[in-house]
């Protein structure tokens, strides 16, 4: 059944809409669920949260993107099952992620009065200025949770590659951030869960692994055509230098 049938049975009061949202989208949800809470019981009823919220949310709302729509609602939720100042009780997962924004985006204040949704609209004019296999290794990585390893198994590159140019991402938006006076940690967590609906549908599609395999080709030549102009500026410096020093 296509969305827009499933939304109109959302319309209608039918509570097949449930079942048919959960036929189609349930294994999304309980996965994306998982990876935060670490909880098959907890993850189970985020998972029915879910359906809760969107049969008390359509109508009015008609969804333009029915699943980006469920997994954000969806992610919200398993955040806010998240109690942040029990560290010990978080899944190793979300401290990873937290503990990488940390590490990018230290000691900033938060802006007075700044929402989660705010944050998210401005996370979402930066990944619109990323290149696609960029935002979407961001996406795949601190919206839905994968490992480094899964990612390097997913395109078949490297571990190492994938960290730094999530390492640069970070970087980006920690300039991004920075001119924009606002972020924390795990505000930024939280606050993906708003970005743009073109955004999470990418980062679900299955990105062809021949693009991101080019796209990683052609970093590490421009990163070689760097270490070749050092190189030769060194040499030119080199000869430069020996010449001064015998003509003399």
């Amino acid at each position: 059944m296509n969305d827009e049938d499933i939304i109109d049975l959302f319309f209608d009061r039918k509570e097949s809409a449930i079942f048919e949202t959960d036929n189609k989208y349930g294994n999304h949800l309980s996965k994306l669920a998982m990876r935060i809470l670490n909880c098959h019981e907890d993850a189970e009823e985020c998972k029915n949260d879910t359906y809760f919220e969107t049969w008390n949310t359509v109508p009015p709302n008609r969804p333009t993107n029915f699943l980006a729509y469920l997994m954000r609602i969806c992610r919200c939720d398993a955040f806010d099952r998240i109690e942040w100042q029990k560290a010990k009780k978080r899944h190793s997962c979300i401290v990873e992620l937290t503990s990488e924004m940390s590490e990018t985006i230290p000691d900033t204040k938060l802006k007075s009065g700044i929402e989660e949704w705010e944050l998210g609209q401005a996370l979402s004019v930066f990944l619109e200025s990323l290149s696609a296999p960029r935002r979407i290794l961001f996406m795949k990585r601190y919206w839905l949770g994968l490992s480094i390893r899964e990612l390097s198994n997913q395109y078949g590159i490297p571990e190492s590659n994938i960290k730094t140019q999530l390492y640069r991402t970070r970087e980006s938006l920690k300039k991004y951030l920075k001119r924009k006076e606002s972020t924390m940690n795990e505000l930024i967590m939280r606050a993906l869960s708003y970005v743009d609906d073109r955004w999470i549908t990418e980062a679900m599609s299955d990105y062809e692994t021949v693009k991101m395999n080019t796209f990683f080709q052609k970093e590490r030549r421009k990163k070689i055509s760097l270490y070749c102009r050092m190189y030769c500026r060194c040499c030119l410096y080199s000869v430069h230098f020996s010449y001064l020093v015998y003509s003399t």
